[in-house]
């Protein structure tokens, strides 16, 4: 249940502690304060994957399915929605929810009608006001749910369906000594006396010899690790906590989600996070193993990616390099390194053709409506200047001498050493009568004001000339002709 707590399924009862849980996908962000997630979380919870005892041993230890081999078996990205539906939250190769028009029932039935003809065989169904139901087909694992709204949507409800992918967690290995308290394919829970530190080690070890490799956490609670590992396009939460309704022992869980992409990290990495909704991987090594990384990652990727350099292009006087990596369907991968200190900061990105062509349609036409308002403003310029500047006849003060005109749009005038303000109140008032009015940082600035007009500024200022009186400029922009006169 990936679109919940990113893998970390909570069964109802006191086995299982909800503490600790986390959102960790942004496009549930909206979603977790709305009372209607409720229904669905317990749905989805309630909802125990029954054992089939016919399931063949080859599903349990089949390798760890790749993307491609994903799709083949169902790509929720291509799910087809109903007509009408009103919101799709959440919508990846494993995972799919959306806000359907109609009742539970019937939208339930839809679904799992679809699933049927796709060969999907179910497991168990569980009937009622929220209705769910889990699937398997060639060693895959899948659950549906339906719920009220999520958007509190009269007439609409929440359907969710999940590919759990083809890893059955009951044959992940667990250290010796670990008690089952609640295994299935889906989900494993075990307990024993050993200490929370003892429990990681050992896993750690066990998890690596079967292949997986650590990629990232999902907490910072050190105490209680919350550790992913991937293995191909399967990523799996161990989960090592204390159990305080077990006399306290500690608990180990595994769980699994699909992962959109398949962006390895290296053994040596630290630092690892991993964004699913971006396809986005990061991670740090050390400084002088930085050059080494992009020849390890392309032959992670095998032959299938081929590199469109054949060194890293370097960027920034050799502070940043990246070298893009594509595929026979047009997919590619850019990895981005960054030197940071001791420290190379490392970015890989993965997106397919599909991604890549709507970027680039993206930028044209962003790039074609920037071309368009940069016309309309130069022939906006243009009509203006055609047209001329706009005649402001404007009244002087009582008392101004030596008007000096220095262009159409400046003026200065000289006045008595006490009648600077004066000038500038009586502009301002004068002004007001045709539309201009005083800005906002004005007051805070002594002898000077400025004026506005839609786009148009005129601004005051006054300074001692020298010669026992104040000269009074006055200039506005281009697109004004002053003609001062005295009263």
């Amino acid at each position: 249940m990936a679109m919940i707590c990113s893998t970390t399924l909570i069964r109802l009862n006191d086995s299982f502690r909800c503490r600790d849980l986390v959102v960790t996908r942004r496009e549930c962000m909206a979603w977790r304060k709305r009372k209607a997630i409720v229904p669905l979380f317990l749905a989805l919870l309630i909802t125990p994957w029954i054992g089939n005892a016919s399931r063949a041993q080859d599903a349990k230890t089949a390798k760890p399915a790749s993307v491609e081999e994903i799709e083949q078996v169902l790509d929720l990205r291509k799910w087809p929605v109903p007509k009408g539906t009103a919101s799709i939250p959440i919508r990846k190769l494993g995972t799919i929810m959306y806000e359907a028009p109609g009742t539970t029932s019937s939208n339930f039935e839809a679904v799992c009608k679809v699933l049927v003809e796709q060969g999907w065989k179910e497991q168990s169904a569980y009937p009622g006001e929220y209705p769910s139901a889990n699937y398997l087909k060639k060693g895959f694992g899948l659950s549906v749910s339906a719920s009220s709204s999520m958007l509190g949507k009269p007439d609409f409800c929440s359907i969710t369906i999940v590919n759990d992918g083809n890893v059955d967690v009951s044959a992940v290995p667990v250290p010796p000594g670990m008690s089952p308290l609640h295994v299935d394919r889906r989900q494993a829970g075990y307990l024993t006396t050993s200490e929370i530190k003892d429990v990681q080690k050992q896993t750690h070890e066990l998890l690596l010899a079967a292949g997986w490799t650590p990629y990232g956490k999902q907490s910072d609670n050190d105490a209680e690790p919350m550790l992913h590992y991937r293995q191909r396009a399967i990523r799996m939460l161990v989960w090592i906590c204390k159990a305080p309704a077990h006399d306290n022992k500690t608990l180990l869980r595994y769980s699994t989600e699909i992962l959109d992409a398949e962006l390895p990290a290296p053994p040596e990495a630290a630092s690892i996070e991993f964004d699913d909704f971006d396809k986005r991987l990061e991670f740090a090594v050390e400084n002088e193993s930085a050059p080494a990384i992009f020849d390890w990652y392309r032959q992670q990727l095998g032959t299938g990616w081929t590199p469109a350099t054949t060194q890293p292009v370097e960027n920034d006087g050799g502070a940043e390099f990246f070298q893009a990596f594509n595929n026979e369907r047009g997919d590619r991968i850019t990895l981005l390194a960054r030197r940071e200190g001791e420290t190379a900061r490392f970015r890989a990105v993965h997106r397919t053709a599909n991604e890549i062509s709507e970027a680039e349609e993206a930028s044209k036409k962003a790039a074609i409506a920037e071309a368009e308002e940069a016309r309309k403003r130069e022939e906006a310029a243009m009509a203006e200047a055609e047209k001329g500047p706009t005649v402001l006849a404007i009244e002087l003060p009582a008392g101004a001498t030596k008007l000096e005109l220095f262009s159409e749009s400046t003026f200065w005038f000289d006045v008595g050493k006490d009648e600077g303000q004066r000038c500038l109140d009586f502009f301002r008032d004068q002004l007001k009568e045709t539309g201009w009015s005083l800005d906002d940082e004005s007051n805070a600035r002594p002898k000077n004001m400025t004026l506005v007009k839609g786009d148009d500024e005129i601004d005051f200022l006054y300074h001692d000339n020298g010669f026992g009186g104040l000269t009074v400029r006055v200039s506005g922009p281009f697109s004004i002709k002053f003609e001062p006169k005295k009263k």
